[in-house]
């Protein structure tokens, strides 16, 4: 049990590191090719988690 406890989590860890590389690089390409996107970021700051990030 407290082994199907361990591995659950380091998946979950695992999934949201990959998350947020893929949340960041997306942010970069989007702030690279896409007009505006720089004056959005200054309008809306938490985009993924309300109030937190």
């Amino acid at each position: 049990m407290v082994l199907g406890l361990v591995i659950s989590f380091a998946v979950m860890l695992l999934y949201i590191l990959i998350n947020v590389g893929r949340i960041k690089n997306e942010e970069k390409v989007l702030e690279e090719d896409l007009e505006g996107d720089t004056e959005y970021k200054k309008l809306v700051r938490c985009k993924v988690i309300p109030y937190i990030w």
